[in-house]
């Protein structure tokens, strides 16, 4: 009898330690989301009262790379991102001449 008693103790001891951990973890879930809600309310109004301090009413909106149509749309296309079609020749001098050696292209 005793042995059955030791033995129901124990089981109910770990049922109710099972309890408090869940109970833990819940509490625990909800005060991080808590904590990310005051941390996600804060940088919102950090960034209402910057754009207020640098008087900017409203931003440009970014890339948009999910539509191609868009006016604002991502340019993937290197034909048209290439500012300097005609790039001047690395090796070539402000006189004009063409760099030869290494001493040539000190002077």
């Amino acid at each position: 009898m005793k042995r059955i008693i030791v033995i129901l103790t124990v089981h109910m001891m770990r049922v109710f330690d099972s309890y408090a951990q869940l109970t833990l973890q819940q509490t625990d879930s909800v005060r991080r989301r808590e904590v990310q809600d005051s941390i996600r309310n804060l940088t919102n109004e950090d960034h209402k009262a910057m754009m207020v301090l640098l008087k900017i009413d409203s931003l440009r909106p970014g890339a948009n790379g999910s539509n191609p149509h868009a006016p604002n749309a991502a340019n993937y296309d290197e034909a048209k991102a290439n500012p300097f079609p005609n790039l001047p020749d690395p090796l070539m001098l402000k006189n004009g001449k063409k760099v030869t050696d290494a001493n040539n292209m000190v002077e």
